[in-house]
C-alpha cells in the first residue's frame, strides 16, 4: 500500500472511531435528557411511561423511583441510571431488549410494560444500601440470616420484587413495599405454618404493612 493509500486509510479509520465514539457521547447525553423517557407515545395518544413518570417527580415523592429521583444532584438517580444496567453485561442485554422495543416501535407493535424483562439486581441497590442488615432491629426481616440472597422455592428473590420501583406510595409503611406481593413472597415459605393468618398479620406489622 502506498504512503498516499495509507495515510487515507488512517483519516478513514480516525474518523469513524471519532464519530461512534462522538454519536455515542450524543446518544447517551440525548437518553439521558428530562423527558426521553417518554418521548414515545401510545396507540392513545398517552406518553409511554407517563404515569410511572409522574409519580416519580411528584412532591412529595409518590413512589420509591421518586425518592431517589429528589436526592441532591450528586445523588439523584434518573431512569437511565437504574435501567441501563450495573455492569458491561447487564447493558448489552438492555441494549439488545432497546433495540428490540424499538423496531417493535415503528412497527405499530408496542404497549405500556407490564413487567422489567430487566429486573434491578441487588448488587446495584447494595452501592449504596450494603449496610442495610447491620441497622436492621433485631430479629426484623433484614437482621435475619437467612433472608440474606433468599430463594424461594426455584428462584431468588431480589430486593425491587418486595420494594417496588414505580408502584404509588402504599397506605401504610415507609418503605414503599406492595403489601400483596410482599405477602405472597413471604407466604411461600411461612405459608406451611397451620397458624398462617395470626403469622401473617405479625408479619405485616414487623414489615409495616398494616396501618
Amino acid at each position: 500500500m502506498s504512503k498516499g493509500k495509507g495515510f487515507v486509510a488512517l483519516m478513514v479509520l480516525v474518523m469513524v472511531v471519532v464519530g461512534t465514539i462522538g454519536g455515542g457521547w450524543a446518544l447517551n447525553h440525548r437518553i439521558h435528557s428530562e423527558g426521553f423517557c417518554i418521548s414515545c407515545h401510545l396507540p392513545d395518544g398517552g406518553p409511554l411511561h407517563g404515569p410511572k413518570m409522574a409519580t416519580m417527580v411528584a412532591e412529595p415523592p409518590q413512589s420509591l423511583a421518586g425518592v431517589h429521583y429528589h436526592q441532591a444532584d450528586e445523588e439523584r438517580l434518573r431512569c437511565p441510571d437504574c435501567h441501563h444496567g450495573a455492569d458491561w453485561r447487564e447493558r448489552a442485554v438492555i441494549m439488545s431488549h432497546a433495540a428490540r422495543n424499538t423496531f417493535q416501535y415503528f412497527f405499530g407493535d408496542f404497549r405500556e410494560p407490564d413487567e422489567m424483562l430487566v429486573p434491578i439486581p441487588d448488587h446495584f441497590c447494595n452501592r449504596c444500601h450494603a449496610d442495610v442488615a447491620k441497622k436492621a432491629p433485631f430479629l426484623s426481616f433484614h437482621s435475619s440470616w437467612g433472608h440474606g440472597e433468599m430463594q424461594v422455592v426455584d428462584r431468588v428473590i431480589t430486593c425491587t420484587e418486595c420494594h417496588r420501583t414505580h408502584d404509588q406510595k402504599p397506605a401504610a409503611g415507609t418503605s414503599f413495599m406492595a403489601k400483596e406481593p410482599t405477602l405472597e413472597i413471604c407466604r411461600a415459605c411461612h405459608g406451611r405454618s397451620l397458624i398462617w393468618e395470626t403469622v401473617q398479620i405479625q408479619l405485616e406489622r414487623d414489615l409495616g404493612l398494616r396501618p
